[in-house]
């Protein structure tokens, strides 16, 4: 297991990041190793075999750090981004997340309007895919046929990238939704039948439907959620919420047509931003109680 942290070290330098190892040791963690993360503020991991990779959001970087032996290591390299957007929130680079394709690594940047398609070998740069300026990509998600889902944070939107060319672009909220939201996290079932995506300020769980053929998404469904849903993660038929300004984990049950169910528990958690499924977790938990979500498409968000 892997973390992200920032340490100021109090000297007035800028601030550095760290990434730390821990040890699953039955149900307690330990720290066996803690190395910089390149830059500050890290804030997404990704690994593959010997390799973790580390986005860090205001230092504008992507640092690649090996794994020798099983013991993380130092960055082997650190690639550096410089650019900007017209969004007050895109005045330098920030890479909000990174992710192993089959033969590139991704980084969607919420400052660059851009996703960096990165060597995982030698980190040098293939490129990038550019989307509509002001957009503010943050996570993505991809589909086993090759599909990129694009969350963009600042416009509440999912574009889909199909053998490098943008075909569909959708919003993640309601028609006519009145109320400032910024996108969150983004995930495919694991089943690849189902887009999920998650919305900060209207405070809700987006559903689509995707098109085995084409991979473009169908009609949304919503549900609501506690406030400030940062982050989820699909386990068998749950969808576990981490919902920050509500202080609880909410998890809710997806069905094999795509419906939100039941509110099985509703577990209080201090400001949780981040849920990862033990390799353990079995695909299915016990019976939850009957208690039914909210819909929120015909009603006002808040």
């Amino acid at each position: 297991a892997a973390s992200a942290t920032t340490a100021n070290n109090g000297s007035g330098e800028p601030r550095q990041g760290a990434v730390s190892q821990y040890l699953i040791d039955g149900k307690a963690l330990r720290c066996i190793a803690r190395v910089g993360s390149g830059g500050a503020d890290p804030c997404h991991l990704a690994a593959r075999e010997a390799l973790i990779a580390v986005a860090n959001y205001t230092g504008g970087s992507v640092a690649l750090l090996p794994l020798h032996d099983g013991q993380l290591g130092p960055a082997a390299r650190v690639l550096q981004f410089k650019a900007r957007g017209p969004h007050p929130r895109q005045a330098d680079a920030h890479p909000h997340g990174v992710y192993f394709d089959e033969a590139e690594l991704l980084a969607p940047d919420l400052g660059a309007d851009r996703i960096h398609r990165l060597d995982p070998a030698t980190g040098y740069s293939r490129g990038a895919w550019l989307v509509e300026a002001g957009s503010g990509p943050r996570h993505l998600a991809r589909s086993g046929t090759g599909v990129i889902y694009l969350l963009s944070e600042l416009t509440n939107r999912i574009d889909v990238l199909i053998d490098g060319k943008w075909v569909q672009s959708v919003s993640t909220l309601p028609a006519g939704a009145d109320v400032h939201s910024i996108g969150a996290e983004i995930a495919l079932t694991p089943d690849g039948r189902y887009l999920l995506a998650s919305n900060r300020g209207h405070d809700s769980l987006v559903r689509f439907a995707v098109d085995p053929r084409t991979g473009q998404l169908g009609d949304p469904a919503f549900v609501a959620c506690g406030a400030h849903p940062r982050h989820f993660a699909v386990i068998g038929a749950w969808v576990v919420i981490a919902s920050r300004d509500s202080n609880q984990l909410t998890a809710l049950r997806l069905d094999t047509n795509g419906r939100f169910g039941e509110i099985g528990d509703l577990i209080a958690c201090p400001a949780p931003v981040c849920v990862l499924a033990s390799p353990a977790t079995p695909g299915s938990a016990r019976r939850p109680r009957r208690v039914s979500p909210a819909p929120i498409a015909d009603a006002p968000p808040h």
